[in-house]
């Protein structure tokens, strides 16, 4: 939460309101109708108490040191109630979150996509996807469902299904223990099923209300059994990234992305998404998402890509 700030350039007033106050006449030299004006300018806020200081100055330049300071007590008084008001509301989130049962504080977001495409070839395409988030006051739970399925020309050309569970637990501001248990099954890549488990640190590199970036990474553990019969077992190391921009009110710009690497292949999966409120609990989406293995199995293409626009119901 930040506080308000004594703007970098501006009038003396501004800088230093604790000497003028010690060194400027009395307010009650003013005209009745300035010292009014200021006064109902600080039961403002601090942008409305600087414009009107600035204008009371211009239209009486005789007065400008008992305006200036008049202008200090009130933009005091502002900076305290601020200062205030933010920790009172940090209490209450403290309160709120540590009150939680198990159950308690969980949001959830579904997602629907669909096309059709006919022609040359016949393609159907289907997303269905579901997450859950709960963020407590040290801990914060990620879970995600998704199935990915593609028909062409009548053939099965796409089957992808992924579970994943995150839990972050708060060491200090911004820097956080990251957990991790994942499964996948994806045929048209090899996989009848794939197990990833990670642990590591991570750290909120950007933190402002309209963007966040996380950023972790750790050792991993991977599992695999092939669509062969065959499976492997390997250590190896992971990292991701998630990315928030509130563009504006209702439209954010979203990045995940993830790395796992791990007996000497190296799986990138990164989801890009720009997403716009329809109403308070539907949303349109446009999302790109790409898959790549460095070591592909024999026969295998290296990346995949898709394009898709849903429609998401948060929760």
């Amino acid at each position: 939460m930040s506080s308000c700030r004594w703007p970098n350039r501006g009038p003396l007033w501004l800088i230093a309101p604790a000497t003028l106050l010690a060194a400027a006449p009395a307010a009650a030299e003013l005209p009745p109708s300035v010292e009014a004006m200021i006064r109902e300018a600080g039961k403002a806020d601090q942008a409305t108490l600087i414009a009107v200081v600035r204008m009371a100055k211009l239209t009486n330049p005789d007065e400008v040191e008992a305006i200036e300071a008049l202008g200090a007590r009130y933009l005091a008084e502002i900076k305290q109630k601020s200062e205030a008001a933010q920790m009172a509301a940090k209490q209450a989130e403290i309160e709120r979150l540590s009150s939680f049962g198990v159950f308690e504080g969980w949001r959830g977001q579904g997602e629907l996509g669909f096309g059709v495409a006919t022609g040359n070839s016949d393609q159907v395409s289907g997303l269905l996807g579901l997450k859950l988030s709960r963020e407590g006051l040290k801990a914060r739970h990620n879970f995600s469902v998704a199935l990915d399925y593609q028909e062409t020309d009548r053939s099965v050309s796409r089957e992808r299904y992924t579970i994943n569970y995150g839990l972050n637990y708060l060491l200090r501001d911004g820097l956080y223990v990251a957990t991790l248990v994942g499964w996948e099954r994806d045929r048209f890549a090899g996989y009848a099923r794939r197990f990833t488990e990670s642990v590591g640190l991570g750290y909120r590199v950007i933190s402002k209300p309209s963007m966040t970036l996380d950023i972790d990474g750790g050792p991993a553990l991977r599992q695999t059994l092939f669509t062969d019969g065959t499976s492997d077992d390997d250590i190896g190391a992971r990292g991701s990234l998630a990315y928030r921009w509130t563009i504006k009110p209702g439209m954010t710009l979203s990045e995940d992305a993830s790395a796992v690497s791990s007996g000497g292949n190296t799986t990138l999966i990164s989801t890009s998404a720009l997403t716009a409120k329809l109403t308070s609990a539907i949303s349109a989406r446009i999302s790109f998402n790409l898959q790549t293995e460095t070591d592909p199995l024999p026969g295998r293409v290296s990346t995949d890509t898709a394009t898709r626009a849903s429609i998401a119901y948060s929760f």
